[in-house]
Formats: structure tokens, C-alpha cells, sequence
């Protein structure tokens, strides 16, 4: 028999999926991965035509926002990462759509309101076992327009807490005997907020770097794709790949064009970088990947270091100081990140904060059927 569970489909950042209270669900397990499929609907032909998901992995994507866990938190955000099978991947997390999260948090009572005006969602990511803060802006604050996504809306600031978190989890600012089909690869691995990343030079992979996603989608061997992530995911030690890992196609800045029509000079970014997602390249960027990216560019001897100060960019290549800044071409335009990264006691380089400034809105508010 269908039952009707309250609900948010919301955008976050360049995602969009569904926004759970806890409340609402059955205690995490299989009841309640069964609701959650329930309502995104994702299908093999990636039409997901009985939900209101979508056919790709920024579309498929639901959270749950609950009391908090651990002291001095608003709220747990629970990301889950659904796939076109039908499975969920609850390991990881996602800085786009903790935007939307925040959001909720905010509407029933969990931010800390400030003197200015503004107020701060701090969400405790059970996936990735990471703090985050949200800061949403007073209400005269101007709204801000993000890449990939149509008009404008108060700006999110989204700051992962990472704490002294080990960046390399192979020791290595560079990997050897990874390879892309016959293809060797020199690749970084980055680990920032759960999701490791595998980043490489886009000329190494086949690619030019500066491809509309359509066009590098279909020039990819997806085959091949998958079997070096699973490389590099043994290579830190995980015995499954999880959804949030990614490979980063990267080059150096330079002119290009946008898929919509526009243009990127090379002075307004540091570097280009496409992403892998699902058996597609992203068609902007996704915000766990430009957290580490950001986070990498400022570690010397890294794909992104090399890249950033080869090309003459300036941002987090310049060794990673509080604040410092990398700007990162994309398909649909240019996204900014920052990061703070340095070394622990033992010489290992660590990130200390990482973050960007989101875009979210409700789309529709109510109760989905399952």
C-alpha cells in the first residue's frame, strides 16, 4: 500500500535530490533506503520516470537531517548517493547539497543566529565522519548567481571543518603504474571529506581539458575509467570504491569557450578541470572534487600544484596559507574555492578548513508517495 512521507525536492549548489527529516523515516537500514528509493525512482533506461530523481548522479541524491548526535552540533546530515540500480552509498558526502541541508536545519529551529543578522547551520556529516558549517546571510545580504546554475539566490557559505585531516592517504604527492587502458598516468589521490579523489593531467587521459561534457563523455572509455578508480581505491586501502570517488580530468588555464555560449579567459581561473561522475563527465563540477582539488593545488609536487604554477595561477598554489583561493574552469563557467592546508608533527601534509560559497532553493515542499 502507497504512504505519503513528508519531504523537500530541493536544489543544492549544482545538485538537486530529495531532503528527509528523520522524523519522517523508518530508523536508518533497509526500511528506509526502501522509502528513499521509492521516491527518486532511478531506473536502468536513467529516466528515473516513476520518481522525482533524475538520470544522473547529480540528480540522485537525498538526505536526512536529524537531531544531532555529538554535542555542539545543529543537526546530523546524512548524504545518501543513489544510484541508477537502485543501491545507496551512505559512506560519503556532498558539499552541493549540504547547502540544502542546511536550509532545513534552518527552517525547523537548529541555526545559531548571529549579531549581523545571519545564522549558522553546523552539521555533523555521519558519512564522511566530518564537521561543516553553513552560514546563511542576513536577509538584506545580495544574491549571488553560481555556474551551472540559471538566476540568482542568497548566498551559502559552506566550510568543511577538516581538522588536521591526512590530504595524501598513500603517503605520495604522485602515484605510479596507474594506468588508463594502455595509458600511464601520472595521478594524485586526495582524500577531503570521505570522497577520494584521483586527479590527472586530461592531456595524459586522452582529453584537451577544456571539452563541453557531452563531448568529453563520449571521447572516455568508461571501461577503463572504472577500472582505474578501483586501482586507486585499493590503493588506499578501501575494499569497495565508493560512489563519491572521482577522477579529475586536469590542464592548465588557458582561453576557452563555454558549452552555453560565453567565454573563460585565462587570467579569471588557475586551472581547467572536467569530472568523472557515474559513466558521464559532470556538467559543472561537483563541490567534494573542488574541495580537494583546492586542498591538492596547495601541496608541492601534486598533478594541481604542478598545473597551478605551471600555468602562472596564483590561488591555494601559492603553499596553502589560511584563506588562499583557487579558481577552477568548468564546464558552465568558474567556481572559487578555498582551503587552509599545512603540515602535522610528523611532516604529513594536512587540510585545516575548506570551503565555497553555494546557491539552494526549495523547489517543492509537501509529501511524496512510496
Amino acid at each position: 500500500m502507497a504512504r505519503l512521507v513528508r519531504a523537500a525536492l530541493m536544489r543544492g549548489g549544482t545538485s538537486k535530490g530529495v531532503v528527509f527529516r528523520a522524523a519522517d523515516l523508518p530508523p536508518a537500514g533497509a526500511a528506509r533506503d526502501a522509502v528513499i528509493v521509492a521516491a527518486l525512482g532511478p531506473d536502468s533506461t536513467g529516466l528515473a520516470i516513476d520518481g522525482v530523481g533524475g538520470g544522473v548522479t547529480s540528480t540522485l541524491k537525498a538526505a536526512v537531517v536529524a537531531p544531532p548526535s555529538k554535542p555542539g552540533f545543529a543537526a546530523d546530515y546524512h548524504f545518501a548517493q543513489v544510484s541508477r540500480g537502485g543501491g545507496i552509498d551512505w559512506r560519503s558526502s556532498c558539499a552541493n547539497f549540504a547547502s540544502a541541508a542546511a536550509l532545513v536545519a534552518a527552517d525547523d529551529g537548529m541555526a545559531l543566529r548571529e549579531a549581523d543578522g545571519s545564522a549558522v547551520v553546523r552539521l555533523w556529516a555521519s558519512g564522511a565522519g566530518e564537521a561543516l558549517s553553513v552560514t546563511l546571510p542576513a536577509t538584506d545580504a545580495p544574491p549571488v548567481a553560481i555556474a551551472g546554475v540559471r538566476g540568482e539566490a542568497p548566498p551559502l557559505r559552506v566550510e568543511f571543518e577538516l581538522g588536521g585531516h591526512a590530504l595524501l592517504p598513500t603517503g605520495r604527492p604522485e602515484e605510479e603504474g596507474l594506468r588508463l587502458g594502455d595509458r600511464p598516468l601520472r595521478a594524485t589521490i586526495v582524500d577531503v571529506a570521505g570522497n577520494p579523489q584521483v586527479l590527472v593531467r586530461a592531456v595524459e587521459g586522452g582529453l584537451r581539458g577544456d571539452e563541453a561534457a557531452e563531448e568529453a563523455t563520449a571521447a572516455l572509455v568508461w571501461e577503463a575509467v572504472d577500472a582505474l578508480l578501483d586501482e586507486a581505491a585499493g590503493r588506499v586501502g578501501l575494499k569497495a570504491r565508493p560512489s563519491g570517488m572521482r577522477l579529475l580530468w586536469l590542464s592548465a588555464r588557458r582561453d576557452h569557450c563555454l558549452a552555453g555560449g560565453g567565454a573563460v579567459a585565462a587570467a579569471e581561473c588557475d586551472l581547467l578541470s572536467r569530472v568523472s561522475a557515474g559513466s558521464r563527465v559532470h556538467h559543472a563540477h561537483t563541490g567534494t572534487g573542488a574541495l580537494a582539488l583546492a586542498c591538492a593545488a596547495a601541496v608541492p609536487g601534486t598533478v594541481a600544484h604542478e598545473l597551478v604554477r605551471g600555468g602562472g595561477g596564483g590561488g591555494c598554489g601559492g603553499g596553502g596559507e589560511a584563506g588562499a583561493e583557487l579558481r577552477i574552469a568548468h564546464p558552465q563557467g568558474v567556481m572559487r574555492v578555498h582551503a587552509s592546508v599545512g603540515r602535522d608533527a610528523d611532516g604529513r601534509h594536512v587540510a585545516h578548513s575548506a570551503g565555497m560559497v553555494r546557491t539552494a532553493r526549495y523547489l517543492m515542499v509537501g509529501e511524496v508517495v512510496v
